[in-house]
């Protein structure tokens, strides 16, 4: 049976069925005619193939041994581990951890409500600020216009001062038509 023998190979059925030569062999074995001619000889290049996959085929099964070892190993720590860990806590142990997650928990929705409430103030703040800044701006403006006005009254004074200077230094007309000060001059005080 392909089945059987493939077991005892550890290999799957079609791996045998694919192979004529072995196929074949087991057939007439069990006393049935192989449908296909026996096959030739193998060339060479056949041949080499054949033992190249043999060897390829021994390697892989070696190489699944050691991983089926390492894993049994890897598993046996694990719940060696597992069961010293798993005493260690009792269940008050355990019950505390729990309690103090929640207390995290609650802790943490806290801060993000302290955290967005301060956002919410400084949203706040900073309408107030952009208004004062607002406010600051117009004062000076104001401010610029009233110091441009006041020395445009400077220099209109200034200048004012220069003229009643200058008339007071002019001789002044008498009753027979003499020169004098302008005709728009104030008298001397």
């Amino acid at each position: 049976n392909v089945r059987a023998v493939a077991r005892l190979a550890e290999v799957h059925p079609d791996t045998i069925r694919r192979n004529e030569d072995l196929y074949g062999e087991i057939r007439t074995l069990r006393g049935e005619n192989p449908r296909r001619a026996a096959p030739s000889r193998p060339t060479p290049r056949e041949s080499a193939d054949l033992r190249d996959m043999t060897a390829r085929f021994h390697a892989a099964r070696t190489d699944i041994q050691h991983l089926r070892a390492a894993l049994a190993t890897a598993q046996a720590v694990a719940h060696q581990t597992l069961g010293e860990i798993g005493p260690a806590l009792d269940r008050s142990e355990s019950q505390q951890l729990k309690d103090e997650a929640a207390d995290l928990r609650v802790q943490l929705t806290n801060a993000r409500a302290l955290v967005r409430d301060g956002e919410r103030r400084i949203e706040s703040l900073q309408g107030e600020l952009d208004a004062t800044r607002e406010l600051a701006r117009d004062y000076l403006r104001e401010l610029t216009a009233a110091h441009q006005e006041s020395a445009l009254l400077r220099r209109d004074l200034s200048a004012l001062k220069i003229q009643r200077a200058r008339n007071s230094q002019q001789p002044k007309l008498t009753g027979h038509g003499r020169a004098s000060a302008s005709l728009g001059a104030e008298p001397d005080r």
